[in-house]
């Protein structure tokens, strides 16, 4: 019974199924949870702060991160590619924000 399930669970909802990454993108960027990207290079207690004022606000991670912090875009862009956090980062000594 198992495998006739997956086998009709594969066939009429797995088979064919693509992913929308610009949506996928959009939900990232739109996520909350963005701003665990910025906790080596900031700090937990500023990232949670930024976090509870655009919840607060109903404001983007990145609108708030650019008021609040001097940062280079270039490293903005790089913080906020979903990819930075698919791979642990290390604070190397002497890592400027701005």
């Amino acid at each position: 019974m198992m495998k006739n399930a997956f086998e009709v669970l594969a066939e009429k909802c797995v088979r064919g199924i693509h992913a929308n990454k610009e949506r996928c993108l959009e939900q990232v960027q739109n996520s909350i949870g963005i701003i665990t990207a910025f906790v080596p290079v900031l700090g937990y207690e500023l990232c949670a702060s930024i976090a509870k004022q655009a919840l607060a606000e109903n404001r983007l991670v990145a609108d708030v991160l650019k008021e609040r912090v001097p940062m280079s875009p270039e490293l903005l862009a790089d913080l906020l590619k979903p990819e930075a956090m698919t791979a642990p980062v290390r604070k190397q000594k002497g890592t400027q924000v701005s």
